[in-house]
């Protein structure tokens, strides 16, 4: 019997509702205090990074916990270890790996090639590219594109690809997180008065993710 759902929690009104608020009050705050933004609320280890970091945490405690529930040998526990990877080392990336927090200077090769001067990957600028565009930019992009347009809309039809991504056990968003997802997009950049807008979908985007694990739309069968 098929439980699929797109019926939406109080929880999970709750968390989106308090995304969009922040989200909303941070595009009034570009207008109104446009140093204060910059300075304080966008600014590295500042808040927004810090939410970031706690939600991509939430994330790979979330893999961590389906890793958990399949089986041995199996393609989904193996897909779940590279998502915990991946969620860990993106809250690494986000703080520089502490490396602020603790004092450290970078490297040589860090202080040449990042644009920032810190010890992480995704600002770091090779040659004219710059790595961040590139890959945790536009690559990002269309991935994620890919995932909630194109495969989303293929497991909703055809059951041969629900049955193949059920067995790999890949999380389906409901249709409130392609639609929020898409929300947070045009509200940063339609509506932020900053150059600074990216780190506010960094800043929300992870909690969208979380809610995509936690309350996805093939929730069954991690139930089962």
């Amino acid at each position: 019997m098929n439980h699929n759902s797109d019926h939406v929690t109080r929880k999970e009104w709750i968390i989106l509702a308090l995304v969009f608020i922040a989200l909303i009050a941070s595009v009034v705050l570009s207008y109104t205090h446009p140093i204060w933004f910059k300075e304080r609320w966008v600014v590295e280890d500042g808040p927004t990074e810090w939410t970031t970091v706690a939600w991509l945490l939430g994330c790979s405690l979330i893999c961590i916990q389906r890793f958990k529930q399949t089986l041995p040998r199996t393609a989904a526990r193996r897909i779940y270890f590279v998502m915990v990877l991946f969620f860990i080392f993106g809250a690494g990336e986000e703080v520089s790996w502490g490396q602020r927090i603790l004092g450290i200077e970078s490297n040589e090769f860090f202080e040449t090639h990042n644009a920032q001067t810190e010890t992480n990957l995704h600002n770091l600028v090779v040659g004219e590219v710059k790595i961040n565009k590139l890959i945790f930019g536009a690559g990002f992009a269309l991935v994620l594109m890919t995932y909630l347009l194109v495969i989303n809309s293929f497991y909703r039809k055809h059951k041969s690809v629900k049955a193949w991504i059920d067995r790999w056990q890949i999380p389906i968003p409901k249709h409130i997180h392609t639609i929020s997802y898409f929300v947070l997009i045009l509200i940063v950049e339609l509506g932020v008065s900053s150059s600074k807008r990216g780190e506010l979908i960094e800043f929300a985007a992870p909690t969208l993710v979380w809610l995509n694990l936690w309350q996805p739309f093939n929730s069954d069968i991690f139930n089962k």
